[in-house]
């Protein structure tokens, strides 16, 4: 299968189709992995369109300034986003993460911390498998 994306990018898929109905199939598992998402796109934070561009020309005049100090407010952020703090003069950036919180009623019942990676994912992080 060929997705084609937005003029610069595209993608190849492999799809396999199965007749794997139980309640734990990959399909299934996938679709459990997925049904934060509607929370996370209903607690996106609205703007005018007037700020939307302010914002976009800001990260216009930003982009590859070294030495640099962000600007702006992380109190809209989901909890256990990271965000870039600072970059300093040899272009290296730093970065802060958002406490992961108790925000799901804020956000929807079924929002996760974002920082968290999906029960089939490997890694270090302690909060795998925990959802």
């Amino acid at each position: 299968m060929f997705s084609y994306g937005s003029g610069s990018a595209a993608s190849m898929y492999s799809i396999r189709i199965c007749d794997d109905t139980s309640s734990d199939s990959r399909l299934r598992r996938l679709v459990r992995s997925l049904a934060h998402i509607e929370g996370c796109l209903a607690a996106r934070r609205k703007v005018a369109p007037a700020d939307f561009a302010a914002a976009l020309k800001l990260r216009e005049e930003t982009h590859h300034l070294a030495p640099y100090l962000p600007q702006g407010s992380v109190d809209d952020l989901f909890p256990g986003t990271w965000f870039l703090t600072a970059v300093d003069e040899m272009h290296r950036r730093k970065y802060e993460r958002k406490p992961p919180g108790n925000d799901a009623g804020k956000y929807g019942n079924k929002l996760p911390d974002v920082g968290r990676c999906p029960p089939h994912c490997k890694g270090d992080d302690q909060s795998i498998g925990k959802q």
